[in-house]
């Protein structure tokens, strides 16, 4: 798949009908069926960002620590930690982080395909394990939208622009300290 490919055109689609459809449907359940949507969409994110197959991650016991935890140092699989801390209902920070920026940045990888999916048929593995990360990172805040349950604050704009700023400052000096060590490449 490449960007402007038909097989491109057909994800956003899809994910929009997705976004679309789900938002209308968590917006008409009760307040446990939406605790019930919430919780499955985590789950799907979650897990399919724990063993993303992309990041060299398989069911075929290769999966070590070492792994488990470079993987936190891309900014959209931190979403499989910021799901599951937006389902706690005190924890505003999270929703807010969720809505000013991790959505945003989650959306950007669907409209820019990664260079790694080119030449990738829409079936592949790895391509649809992307989306459903990506779309359920998206997903989860909309629903709370919809459900009335979360609504964007101005307030918590720059508390989210420093959180993204250590983010990226945390991930940048861990970076530096591994590939000093050797233990990962400039490249990977």
């Amino acid at each position: 798949m490449t960007i402007g490919s038909s097989t491109h055109f057909i994800y956003l689609i899809v994910t929009i009908i997705f976004l679309v459809s789900t938002m209308y449907l968590v917006s008409k359940l009760n307040r446990r069926g939406q605790n019930i949507m919430f919780i499955i969409g985590a789950g799907i994110c979650s897990l399919g960002i724990f063993f993303r197959y992309g990041m060299g991650l398989t069911l075929e016991g290769k999966i070590t620590w070492e792994t488990f935890f470079l993987q936190f140092l891309q900014v959209c699989n931190f979403n499989a930690v910021l799901v599951i801390l937006m389902l706690v209902p005190k924890f505003e920070l999270a929703r807010q982080y969720s809505i000013f920026f991790s959505m945003f940045a989650a959306t950007t990888s669907l409209i820019s395909v990664s260079r790694s999916f080119a030449g990738m048929e829409w079936y592949d593995i790895s391509l649809v394990n992307s989306w459903l990360n990506h779309t359920f990172s998206i997903a989860l805040p909309l629903w709370m939208v919809a459900s009335r349950r979360l609504k964007p604050k101005k307030k918590y704009i720059l508390p989210v622009i420093g959180l993204v700023f250590a983010y990226f400052t945390i991930v940048y000096i861990l970076s530096e300290i591994l590939i000093s060590s050797g233990i990962i490449t400039v490249d990977n």
